[in-house]
């Protein structure tokens, strides 16, 4: 064997040259991650929705997206969660596809599905995410920011939180490599009922007759609560209620031949959620968010995309703001 490397040199060159090649397409192509890649023939769909119970989630987010995904080549099973999580209404859902399913193709396919359906799907869901499945073994890790950021300026906790949510969030999410961006901090926007008990008395009604009225609205679908004493019910809207005036005006039942609005038994204002941490910088009120790669997404070349993303995003977002 060394005889014939030593009388076909040319041949030999070809080779180590071909070897160094293929050696230098695999470095430049190989994917840079924390976790092995564990891509089977399943997807996951995820959404949120603030504020809904698990019964609504199911009701007017689950089982629409169920719909679309049964609609979907090479579908073999799906098994849904409905919950509640922190007072955030979630959905899982997991898609299992036959084993010759082109999987990028499915992908897509389920994606811009999905994306027809969010016009019908109430306001307040965020975006709806599809990733590849991962085994209950690696997802703790998996679902993991690999990038973690702080928002601060001379701006109230609320101003920060809602440039935030609408403007850096929905931005990065679109970035290469970026499977989802959690904000946290600040406080967010919600509308307060808060009911009167001497009104409610006066028209010889009860706090459990009025929630119970309130929550049986076709208006409440969303997020939002009624409190009276240290009492609290949850509220939900499925039409985008911008302004407590809104709620104000609709009516809740008849009493006595007239009609009861909200107004009549509630005080009803535009409010903000009670904060649960308090950040600080330099003295600065800030707000954070939390960067959390795509499956199979090279670490290296997402966190490069984000960072220079982010970097024109600081350039034209409010004055005095910097992110860390």
């Amino acid at each position: 064997m060394i005889g014939g490397s030593i009388r076909r040199p040319v041949a030999v060159a070809m080779g180590c040259l071909a070897v160094a090649l293929m050696g230098a397409s695999a470095w430049r192509n190989i994917p840079i991650g924390l976790l092995p890649d564990t891509r089977l023939p399943r997807l996951n769909v995820r959404a949120e929705w603030p504020g809904a119970s698990p019964e609504t989630v199911e009701a007017f987010l689950t089982s629409p997206i169920e719909a679309a995904v049964q609609q979907v080549k090479g579908v073999e099973k799906v098994i849904s969660l409905s919950r509640e999580v922190q007072g955030t209404g979630t959905s899982s859902i997991d898609v299992e596809f036959s084993r010759d399913t082109d999987m990028d193709f499915a992908r897509l396919d389920l994606s811009e599905r999905l994306s027809a359906l969010e016009e019908e799907l109430p306001p307040a869901v965020r975006r709806i995410l599809v990733e590849p499945y991962v085994p209950p073994e690696f997802e703790s890790r998996a679902q993991r920011g690999f990038l973690r950021y702080t928002y601060t300026g001379p701006y109230t906790l609320e101003a920060l939180r809602a440039d935030l949510d609408d403007r850096v969030v929905p931005d990065l999410s679109q970035v290469e490599g970026v499977a989802l961006v959690q904000a946290s901090g600040g406080r967010e926007r919600l509308i307060e009922i808060e009911l009167n008990e001497d009104r409610v008395s006066s028209l010889g009604l009860t706090p459990g007759v009025v929630s119970g009225r309130i929550n049986d609205l076709d208006l409440v679908r969303e997020a939002g609560a009624v409190r009276t004493g240290d009492q609290e019910w949850s509220v939900t809207i499925q039409n985008r209620v911008t302004r407590a005036e809104e709620i104000r005006g609709t009516v809740l039942l008849e009493n006595r031949g007239a009609l009861v609005r909200v107004s009549d038994v509630a005080d009803v204002r535009d409010s903000y959620e009670e904060p649960q941490v308090y950040n600080r910088i330099d003295g600065r009120p800030s707000v954070s968010f939390v960067v959390i790669r795509e499956i199979g997404a090279n670490t290296v070349s997402a966190a490069d995309a984000v960072k220079a993303r982010l970097a024109q995003l600081e350039r034209a977002g409010l004055a005095g703001t910097s992110m860390i």
